[in-house]
């Protein structure tokens, strides 16, 4: 499930996202969005008071946190709540911004001088109610920074418009040397001599790329499933990826035989209940 450390190809079947950008074989299976992340029981969280109704419509913004290249610093989440206060000066309606056990103290100090009411800030403290799936049910529409796949997949599962928020990248040395690296030995249109040593080091897992989130999200952004923040409000066809969970079972089902195992599993019982009195 993900992304195996070293080549795919030691493996019967390995499930996996578009970010990890496995190659392209017979027993590598790409799903729309990890299962394990579709709705699962959100962070605890502390509430500010509410007080009248929230003005529609409603976008909540889920914030995660620094996950490299993403970068969620103070200065990232100043301009998060700039950008969105913005568009809710356009727009009408409430914000409401819900950090994650990732987004870092900076950052949600800095969310905590940035947003004023009427929205609303709810900071993760790691105890307390689980409103996480209340606020994705009264959101009208939701924002998620993109540094999370698991909150875009919460969010398309609502089934409500879902956008983006580039966060700034920040690249560190290790980080460039492993991109330029897995350019060199798979991205170049012909294998030269030191492409091989070079993806020999990638399939041995002693070299790893870092998961490329945008890769994902604009391939959802082509479907139409989602949007980029600020550029633009198309129609979206929002939907969830329960397809993948069928997907997923018809695999490991047709790995394993377990259909045939059902089969004969039922053809038993079948026998056994005619054989009693």
């Amino acid at each position: 499930m993900g992304r195996p450390a070293g080549s795919p190809a030691a493996f019967d079947l390995v499930l996996t996202t578009a970010q990890f950008r496995l190659p392209k074989l017979p027993q590598v299976v790409q799903l729309t969005l990890p299962l394990s992340a579709t709705m699962t029981p959100g962070p605890d969280l502390v509430e500010q008071p509410e007080g009248e109704a929230l003005a529609r419509p409603i976008t909540l913004v889920l914030v995660g946190g620094t996950s490299l290249p993403e970068w969620l610093d103070a200065a990232a989440a100043r301009a998060l709540a700039r950008d969105l206060g913005l568009q809710a000066r356009r727009n009408g309606g409430t914000l409401q911004f819900v950090t994650g056990p990732r987004t870092g103290e900076a950052a949600a100090a800095a969310l905590a001088q940035s947003v004023a009411p009427p929205h609303r800030l709810h900071l993760w403290r790691g105890q307390g109610n689980d409103s996480y799936r209340r606020f994705l049910a009264m959101a009208d529409e939701i924002v998620v920074t993109s540094d999370s796949v698991s909150m875009v997949a919460d969010a398309l599962a609502t089934r409500k418009p879902v956008y983006i928020y580039r966060l700034p990248r920040r690249w560190t040395p290790g980080l460039r040397l492993a991109e330029g690296l897995r350019r060199l030995a798979w991205e170049r249109p012909t294998a030269s001599p030191i492409s091989r040593p070079i993806a020999w080091l990638f399939d041995q897992g002693v070299i790893e790329a870092s998961a490329d989130r945008r890769l994902l999200f604009d391939k959802l952004a082509a479907e139409r499933r989602l949007a980029w923040f600020g550029e633009g409000r198309a129609a979206l066809q929002p939907r969830s990826s329960t397809g993948d969970v069928d997907s997923a079972v018809a695999q490991v089902s047709r790995l394993f035989r377990l259909d045939q195992f059902q089969a004969r599993r039922s053809g038993r019982s079948e026998a056994l209940g005619a054989a009693l009195p």
